[in-house]
C-alpha cells in the first residue's frame, strides 16, 4: 500500500510540474511462464520533460489469473539524441512477477525510439533489468507500437511486447494518451 501511494503521489507530481508531459493508462494481456499464469495488467505511466531530460514514472497493477496480484513501481530518466532515448531506472516489484515470492528492487537500462509513418506513429523500447541481488529474477523485455493520434492532444495505440530471460512474458495491449 505505501508503494501505491508514494507512486500515486510521484505520478501527481510529474503531471502538475510545468512542462511538455504526457499521461497514458494501458491495458495489456500476457502469458508468464514457466509458471504459466495468465494476466490483465492496468498500468499508469506519466512522464515529463525538465532541463533537458525526460522524467518518467509507471505504476502497474498485475491480476493473475490463477489468483493474486502483482504491482511493480518505476521511476525512470532519459535523455533525448534525434531519434533515439536512452534511459535509466529503479523499479519495485512484489516479488509475485519475478516469481521469487517475495519483494526485491531492481535497476534497469533501455531505448526507445519512434517515428512518423503516414497518419500513425511507430516506437520500440528494448529494456533489461539490472539486478542488486543475485537472487532476483532478470529481464529483458522488447516491444513495438502503433499509435493513431485522434487530436493534438490524445492517441490511441496498440502494443506487442515479449520478454526473455528468468520471466517469459508475452503480452498484447491498448492505451489512450493524453499529452500536454
Amino acid at each position: 500500500m505505501k508503494k501505491t501511494l508514494l507512486a500515486t503521489a510521484l505520478l501527481a507530481s510529474v503531471v502538475s510540474a510545468s512542462a511538455a508531459g504526457f499521461v497514458e493508462l494501458a491495458v495489456d494481456n500476457g502469458r508468464v511462464t514457466p509458471s504459466s499464469f495468465n494476466n490483465t495488467s492496468q498500468i499508469i505511466r506519466a512522464g515529463k520533460d525538465y532541463a533537458g531530460l525526460n522524467f518518467g514514472v509507471q505504476v502497474k497493477t498485475m491480476v493473475i489469473d490463477t489468483g493474486g496480484l502483482k504491482n511493480d513501481v518505476q521511476l525512470q530518466v532519459g535523455k533525448q539524441f534525434g531519434a533515439l532515448r536512452p534511459f535509466v531506472g529503479v523499479g519495485h516489484d512484489n516479488g509475485t512477477n519475478g516469481m521469487v515470492g517475495k519483494d526485491f528492487n531492481y535497476g534497469f537500462v533501455g531505448v526507445t525510439t519512434g517515428t512518423r509513418v503516414g497518419a500513425f506513429n511507430v516506437g520500440g523500447i528494448i529494456k533489461s533489468r539490472v539486478n542488486y541481488e543475485k537472487t532476483s529474477p532478470e529481464q529483458t523485455a522488447i516491444g513495438v507500437s502503433v499509435g493513431y493520434p485522434l487530436n493534438k492532444d490524445f492517441e490511441v495505440r496498440a502494443s506487442l511486447g515479449q520478454s526473455f530471460r528468468d520471466i517469459k512474458e508475452k503480452s498484447t495491449g491498448v492505451s489512450l494518451i493524453a499529452r500536454f
